[in-house]
């Protein structure tokens, strides 16, 4: 990217972003290209091979991470909360999959819906401030949201959009309810979720007859039980279908469960 385009992306002023610049060309983090762009500099590998030998986990993850995208042909992630946001560290097959918001380095809310696959082995008490702060935010019921996690918890994976898809469209409804709209538009928006509701079950759940699924996700645990990192399988809009759900994550939990142990870790058994 030139200074000018990196400039607009970080949205910071043009002279201090090119002073930011000159800092890290120093430094050996970028390097200036003779047509005026920068890019990634040989000290930034350094710095990535720090993190890994701060945190072996990742380095065993990451190589069990290409071989499950070689294996299932899919695209594969590992992704570790930080705080109270979500990093994806790492990918392999679809690097830029435009379809989802996944890119290396990317940070996400650790806030409901996002991240459910963190909190569904923890404490009890962990577990009813995660759905009570879901149930309020999203004014959901508290004990519809139970089944979300006894889910979860009864397969050992997460299947995407089986939550966070009727959240958000709760939420589009409410505030249509809300606001001063047309009746006719209301009506349509009542009857479109209808329709959309159609293809799940009571529970909440994407029915047999769903052809697709967004993505799959596993847990990784550590010693204390905790699930510390997860590792995502996903593809392109169709890519992924029900019928194919059960033996690829046969393959992801294979897959988290050598990390798993490799870590020594192993998942909590409270309730």
């Amino acid at each position: 990217m030139t200074l000018s385009e990196i400039a607009r992306a970080t949205e910071i002023h043009k002279a201090t972003c090119a002073a930011v610049l000159a800092s890290l060309v120093s430094h050996g983090c970028i390097r200036r290209t003779d047509d005026k762009c920068y890019v990634v500099g040989p000290e930034m590998v350094h710095i990535g091979f720090a993190y890994q030998r701060r945190c072996p986990p990742f380095a065993f993850a990451r190589h069990e991470m290409f071989k499950l995208a070689e294996q299932t042909r899919l695209g594969t992630s590992i992704c570790v909360p930080d705080g109270d946001e979500l990093v994806i560290l790492d990918m392999a097959g679809d690097l830029q999959p435009e379809h989802l918001p996944s890119r290396i380095g990317r940070r996400i809310p650790l806030a409901p819906p996002l991240g459910t696959i963190f909190k569904a082995w923890s404490s009890p008490d962990e577990v009813r401030s995660w759905l009570a702060l879901m149930a309020k935010q999203y004014d959901l019921n508290f004990d519809d949201q139970v089944s979300v996690i006894s889910n979860i918890r009864s397969r050992g994976y997460s299947l995407g959009s089986e939550q966070d898809f009727d959240i958000k469209l709760d939420a589009v409804i409410r505030r249509l309810g809300q606001e001063d709209t047309d009746l006719a538009s209301v009506s349509v928006a009542l009857m479109l979720a209808d329709k959309i509701r159609a293809y799940r079950d009571t529970d909440g759940v994407v029915e047999s007859t769903t052809p697709f699924v967004d993505y799959i996700v596993g847990p990784v645990f550590d010693h204390r039980g905790k699930v510390v990192m997860s590792l995502q399988l996903f593809g392109a809009p169709g890519q992924i279908r029900r019928s194919e759900v059960q033996s690829l994550a046969t393959v992801l939990l294979e897959t988290t469960r050598r990390i798993t142990l490799h870590i020594t870790g192993g998942p909590s058994q409270s309730l």
